[in-house]
């Protein structure tokens, strides 16, 4: 998905496993300035839409990040750019 309001859609219509989640992902309106990065877990959370297992992909070497994320919704969290 291209944006975070794509990937809410594609999760209403198909069921899937795992999700791949970047906390980068861009947001698509300006209307909802919040729905990008990281607040789309509280709403993945508040809302049960998503039974997947969620995985956080970012290039964001930030422990306070990594905890919030953990702690929101996602079951794992991975660096990108990792030597």
């Amino acid at each position: 998905c291209q944006n975070a309001h794509e990937t809410l859609w594609m999760l209403q219509k198909h069921e899937v496993d795992i999700l791949l989640l970047d906390l980068n992902i861009p947001q698509q309106r300006m209307e909802t300035p919040q729905m990008g990065g990281i607040n789309i877990l509280d709403y993945l959370r508040h809302d049960s839409i998503c039974k997947a297992q969620i995985i956080i992909i970012s290039s964001f070497n930030d422990f306070q990040l990594t905890t919030t994320a953990l702690k929101k919704v996602a079951s794992g969290y991975l660096l990108k750019n990792t030597t």
